[in-house]
């Protein structure tokens, strides 16, 4: 029986992308499909609520620094590959092509496939 794919809609408010990808079902997941507005919702408010404070804690302790760093790149390893994995998804496009490096440059700019692919149903 196969997984059923948890995308959320197009739509959706930024900070439902944010709880769901770091703290809720998206954290693992490498099905389904993701927006641009989710990519964009998760790299900002991951920089405001993640980054920010992660670097203030580094501050206040800079004896632990690298490992509270390693711990903040580790914490978000899955998740952003994950994301990665599913915009691309949403071009209708293998995510191995992530590998090349190159066409991870317009996977914040275009918007994918506006119809069903063979990775998701559409979530616009």
């Amino acid at each position: 029986m196969r997984k059923k794919e948890f995308s959320l809609p197009a739509n959706s408010s930024w900070l439902k992308f944010f709880i769901s990808m770091y703290f809720g079902r998206n954290y693992f997941n490498f099905n389904g499909r993701a927006s641009r507005r989710e990519f964009w919702a998760i790299s900002i408010l991951g920089f405001i609520f993640l980054s920010l404070p992660t670097t203030g804690i580094m501050f206040l302790f800079p004896d632990y620094a690298y490992i509270i760093e390693l711990c903040y790149e580790l914490y978000v390893l899955i998740p952003t590959s994950a994301l990665i994995w599913r915009r691309f998804h949403d071009f209708n496009m293998s995510p191995w092509w992530s590998l090349l490096l190159l066409p991870l440059l317009f996977v914040p700019i275009f918007s994918g496939d506006r119809k069903d692919n063979k990775y998701g149903a559409n979530i616009y």
